[in-house]
């Protein structure tokens, strides 16, 4: 029933993979760009495209997240696996970056936890739940840099031990505050590379 709804909203085409990936041209933010955007503890960022040119992307996650279409999980996994470097250490391990409960509770999943599903199950990689969001940080979309920086301050403890090299996943970044503090949190228990990859980034 929801797959017919959202075909008659947003059509099929527009969100399979093969649709959305001529539109999106995969993104690689190395350390000294990410050094140069005030991110200090990120080592890279990959993403599946641009923000602002992802028009039938930013549009699909968009429906996924806030009509809480658990299932569209599927076709951006797919697309963020397609869009993967292929200089990933082989014992790095994939990180979903944590919502808080009551997000979770609301939403009725974390988007980031799905699209970590996918990619582990199409590279064979391992996957933990590394970090716990500690405190509610609120909607980041209509705030500024400063904003976001603020509210992530300590807003993520780790859970137990953390692996020399790990691969945070979430849907998307603008500025990479969130994946940002994550990375702090993983490197001051041990990490000794932290990326993230998400769908669009900007």
């Amino acid at each position: 029933m929801w797959e017919s709804f959202l075909d008659l909203l947003f059509p099929r085409a527009a969100t399979d993979t093969e649709e959305l990936l001529p539109l999106s041209a995969p993104l690689i933010e190395e350390k000294g760009q990410l050094r140069s955007r005030g991110l200090l503890f990120l080592d890279r960022i990959v993403a599946a495209g641009a923000h602002e040119r992802s028009f039938a992307l930013r549009k699909a996650i968009h429906i996924w997240k806030y009509r809480r279409i658990s299932s569209h999980a599927e076709r951006l996994g797919m697309l963020l696996v397609r869009s993967l470097p292929s200089d990933v250490p082989r014992d790095a391990v994939l990180c979903a970056v944590p919502l808080h409960w009551t997000r979770k509770f609301w939403r009725g999943f974390n988007q980031a936890e799905l699209l970590t599903r996918v990619i582990a199950r199409e590279t064979g990689m391992s996957h933990r739940f590394l970090l716990r969001r500690v405190r509610p940080t609120g909607s980041q979309a209509r705030r500024g840099r400063e904003e976001r920086l603020t509210s992530m301050v300590d807003a993520f403890r780790v859970i137990g031990s953390v692996p020399p090299h790990v691969i945070l996943v979430d849907d998307v970044t603008t500025t990479g505050a969130t994946l940002d503090m994550c990375a702090k949190a993983l490197k001051a228990a041990g990490a000794e590379t932290v990326e993230g990859w998400t769908l669009t980034l900007g």
